[in-house]
């Protein structure tokens, strides 16, 4: 599951839709070759942290380490039925991890930038035009569903009918 759940994380990083607060559990098959993708993925993402430390690039070694490190503790090494009670990924679990993680896209998107003759205040605003208002209306989407117990399940129940812990907590809402 490690393997999975970064992948996972990453991917709600990157392409944060849609989030659900009980994400469906999966099932992992071994003989289903494509499956075989994320603990391939996991693997050589160490394997370029490890070559890029000899490159000289510590500062994005340091980030993203800092994002796999922090992570540990949410990626069910250790059985935590507390944590995985609703489900194997959490979107809250992530966020001090992200913070190594969006530094290292910032590190990246400054060295792209200063290999195309780009200024960092350029390539800052580019990115704060395109990226920071989709963001906003999906975080000012997102945060209407807190607004209550029975809003916040009711949305988990639509979104994930065989949550048995979603409809539990709805009814207790509802109650």
């Amino acid at each position: 599951y490690v393997a999975w759940n970064y992948a996972r994380y990453i991917g709600k990083l990157l392409w944060p839709h849609p989030l659900m607060t009980v994400y469906p559990r999966w099932q992992i098959d071994p003989l289903q070759i494509w499956q075989w993708v994320f603990p391939v993925a996991t693997g050589l993402f160490f394997c370029g942290l490890h070559m890029a430390f000899g490159r000289g690039r510590r500062a994005l070694v340091a980030a993203l380490a800092f994002f796999a490190i922090t992570l540990l503790p949410v990626l069910n090494l250790v059985d935590q039925p507390h944590f995985t009670a609703m489900s194997f990924v959490n979107d809250h679990a992530v966020y001090l991890a992200s913070i190594g993680f969006f530094c290292a896209g910032a590190m990246t998107v400054c060295a792209v930038a200063s290999r195309l003759g780009i200024s960092r205040r350029v390539a800052t605003g580019i990115v704060a035009v395109l990226v920071l208002p989709f963001l906003g209306i999906l975080t000012w989407r997102q945060a209407g569903l807190y607004r209550n117990m029975e809003s916040l399940f009711s949305d988990a129940v639509a979104r994930n009918p065989h949550a048995s812990v979603a409809h539990y907590n709805l009814a207790r809402a509802l109650f």
